[in-house]
């Protein structure tokens, strides 16, 4: 068996020669999820040079195809040997798998636009909307005396410690690391370092937040990157977010989406309502003592979410964050983890508000940058915008 593939913008090009029986089955599968897991919203088969397709070689197509469907993407027969033709009709495949479609008909993805911006090791970021004329507004909410309430609906981003409860009172002594984006609140509640996610404003349940920042307004930016081919298997964090902060020039919020190559980052180890002081009066000995770290990279090939603010210049004001002054940009960031579920190229942001709600939730942590190590992507998409920081007065660790 032998198996080639290509893409030309949310279109891959799978073309196969040979047997596809049992022997060959899941070298099959194995190369049609990479295409799967590049983003794909269409998969087109080339099949004309198959000369054998046992039934197991018809489950791998549909193995593949229900896949693709759980993300709205399509997986297109386009041309097939007689052999291969002859077993999808006797199955009655050969309408459901769109045997002949060529690509272009009804139904098949727009192509990508060309890409803006380059990454280290040869990521690409591209499909950039323009820019809207004001950035979004940024401010902390909530202290451990009088937690905010936070809407997951708002139009923007929030990270800092949260908890899921019905008022703040039940929220006491359940904070952890925590996100709000895309309509989902996620979070990473302590001691019991146990995930929860709450999609929607409930009447019943809210997010409840302590020294969070919010960031509101409209997205400026929407793109893909794709570093598969990257020498290191994925591209830093902070590399995507100083191409973005260099794109908007100046600070920016928003959120990133997709398959990583590892997170790294630290969480609570109690509840943050019960440290002995807020976390901007202490020092960096006082804030570890409260922290639990990640000593490698962990989750590779699962989906993680990051909300983030970035700067590259100190004297904006972003908040001081564990890891925020090394590496080309100053960030604060934290990162939910789901199990893997690709992200299609062109998605909107409702994408990553399914994963939220419906992927089995990992963790959510701060993310951290050491000298050795730093959160990377292989691929997804990014939303983002200009902020306005608050006053370097209003700092502090969130």
């Amino acid at each position: 068996m032998r198996i080639a593939r290509s893409q030309s913008g949310a279109t891959i090009a799978v073309s196969m020669a040979g047997r596809l029986d049992a022997a060959w089955a899941e070298f099959a599968l194995a190369e049609l999820d990479q295409a799967v897991r590049s983003g794909a919203t269409r998969i087109e088969l080339d099949m004309a040079g198959v000369d054998f397709m046992s039934s197991v070689g018809v489950g791998v197509l549909l193995k593949t195809r229900a896949k693709l469907q759980a993300v709205s993407a399509v997986l297109v027969v386009v041309a097939a040997s007689t052999a291969v033709a002859d077993v999808l009709r006797m199955a009655k495949l050969d309408r459901v798998l769109a045997l002949g479609e060529a690509a272009g008909t009804p139904g098949a993805a727009p192509a990508v636009a060309a890409p803006l911006i380059t990454l280290p090791g040869d990521g690409l970021v591209s499909g950039l909307v323009a820019a809207p004329a004001e950035p979004m507004t940024c401010r902390r909410v909530g202290s451990a005396a009088e937690p905010a309430a936070i809407d997951p609906g708002m139009q923007g981003i929030a990270l800092g410690h949260l908890a899921l409860a019905g008022d703040a009172a039940g929220a006491a002594g359940h904070y952890g690391e925590g996100i709000v984006v895309a309509g989902a609140a996620v979070t990473n509640a302590a001691p019991a370092n146990r995930v929860d996610s709450l999609v929607g404003q409930g009447r019943a349940v809210r997010a409840w937040a302590i020294d969070a920042l919010v960031a509101e307004g409209t997205w400026g930016w929407a793109g893909w990157f794709d570093a598969a081919d990257a020498p290191t298997g994925g591209i830093a964090l902070s590399d995507l977010l100083a191409r973005m902060v260099a794109l908007a020039g100046g600070p920016v919020a928003g959120m990133v989406a997709g398959e990583c190559g590892g997170v790294v980052g630290c969480w609570a180890r109690t509840s943050p309502d019960e440290w002995p002081m807020p976390v901007r009066e202490m020092d960096a000995t006082a804030i570890r003592g409260c922290l639990r770290f990640a000593g490698d990279p962990m989750h590779a090939r699962e989906t993680a979410v990051t909300a983030f603010i970035a700067s590259a210049d100190v004297r904006d004001g972003l908040p001081d964050a564990i890891g925020a002054a090394a590496g080309p940009v100053r960030m604060h960031a934290h990162v939910a983890v789901a199990a893997y579920r690709p992200v299609p190229r062109g998605s909107a942001t409702a994408g990553i508000t399914t994963i939220l709600a419906e992927q089995p939730l990992r963790t959510v942590v701060h993310a951290v940058r050491t000298p050795e190590a730093e959160t990377t992507y292989v691929r997804g998409a990014v939303f983002f915008s200009r902020v306005a920081l608050p006053a370097p007065a209003e700092g502090g660790d969130a």
